[in-house]
């Protein structure tokens, strides 16, 4: 079956072309810095042992790595250090699904990291 095609109708130049506008505040892969803040530490030792949990329960349930968490999600739990579930919900990347799922083994490692 055949969708009916419209005639060409003329479009305004918004509707053709889209600029995406950049936030002064943000750089340009869109994470949001406070200027004032300093850096955040993250720590390196954490991070590794993130990614390698990562990649094994990757593995395990024969999906990319990716889909289990992102760089940026690890990066956000190794810099809050979180320490119950709570804390855990309250970082970037991290709901309910994904904290009854993966929560208590990355709140094992991040315990274990700071022993």
């Amino acid at each position: 079956m055949r969708v009916p095609v419209e005639p060409d109708v003329p479009r305004s130049s918004t509707q053709t072309r889209r600029k995406k506008r950049r936030r002064l505040d943000t750089p340009l892969h869109g994470t949001v810095v406070d200027r004032a803040a300093p850096p955040l530490e993250t720590p390196a030792e954490l991070v590794d042992a993130l990614r390698g949990w990562r990649l094994t329960e990757a593995r395990r349930r024969g999906l990319p790595a990716f889909c289990i968490l992102s760089n940026r999600d690890l990066l956000a739990i190794a810099r809050a250090r979180p320490q119950d579930e709570e804390a855990l919900l309250m970082v970037r990347g991290m709901g309910p699904k994904r904290v009854g799922d993966y929560g208590q083994a990355i709140l094992d490692i991040v315990r274990g990291s700071i022993d």
